[in-house]
């Protein structure tokens, strides 16, 4: 949804030249790199799941070549960044999963480097100690996020001493991938095990159970994000100041986590 909404704005003034790195740090360098060498006038940047040094990137910033990033930041660079509330999504979500009588709620988040990760992990962990219970590091698993890794992060909590009555999953794609484990081994969802994801991808509400998550405005942001670096390319990159911007989310409850 963010690159349709980057694609409409950037599309219509002469811009376009989409890459993906597949969440990986090596392949994000070499884009850029080769993104560099080509003369880009600025980019529009999530840095990938691996990614923990950005030296790759102050090429740009050296150059003056705008950046704008969103979603997955770098407060080392100055540029405009747009973020949705992690937080509160994530604060929402447990505390809709506490209103429907859970209270062993595990947490399947990212990697902890990337801020996104870690705001929606502090909202989880808000969320449960206003509403009195325990944070139990047992319950917290960070992992890539990959499909894979859900399957391994709901098998290791399925053999926890404290075996949870609800999860909050940090996105769709590990959301969907516990519940696929959980039919497999005849566990209900949601009256055993209630499911909550984050982003509100397409597959979230035609699989069954459909999945409950966090929406956030991802065309908007593709939107806000073209618009930002465009701006920046006719004006030269100059004299801007350069701002944090905070997108709305919407809980969205679906079947896989609404038990009355």
């Amino acid at each position: 949804m963010v690159i349709s909404g980057v694609e409409e704005i950037a599309y219509n003034s002469g811009f376009a030249n989409i890459s993906q790195s597949n969440d990986k740090f090596e392949k994000e360098s070499k884009i850029v790199q080769a993104l560099f060498a080509n003369r880009v006038d600025g980019i529009i940047l999530s840095i990938a799941m691996e990614t923990n040094s950005v030296d790759h990137l102050k090429l740009f910033s050296e150059r003056n070549i705008p950046i704008v990033f969103f979603d997955r930041i770098v407060d080392e660079i100055e540029a405009h960044k747009i973020v949705v509330d992690d937080y509160g999504g994530a604060y929402r979500a447990t505390k809709h999963l506490i209103s429907q009588g859970a209270k062993n709620i595990a947490h399947i988040g990212g990697p902890l480097h990337l801020k996104i990760y870690e705001y929606r992990q502090k909202g989880y962990c808000d969320a449960l100690i206003e509403e009195g219970l325990a944070v139990n590091q047992s319950l917290i698993v960070n992992n890539s996020l990959s499909r894979e890794e859900g399957t391994l992060s709901i098998q290791k909590l399925l053999q926890n001493d404290i075996i949870p009555d609800a999860i909050f999953c940090a996105n769709d794609t590990t959301a969907l991938s516990v519940i696929i484990h959980l039919k497999e081994k005849g566990i209900k969802v949601p009256d055993d095990i209630a499911i909550v994801g984050f982003s509100n991808e397409p597959f979230s509400e035609v699989v069954t159970p459909s999945i409950s998550t966090v929406k956030q405005p991802g065309f908007m942001i593709g939107q806000k994000a073209a618009q930002l670096i465009i701006q920046q390319i006719l004006h030269n990159n100059d004299n801007f100041d350069y701002k944090t911007i905070v997108m709305p989310t919407e809980l969205v409850i679906r079947d896989s986590s609404r038990r009355f």
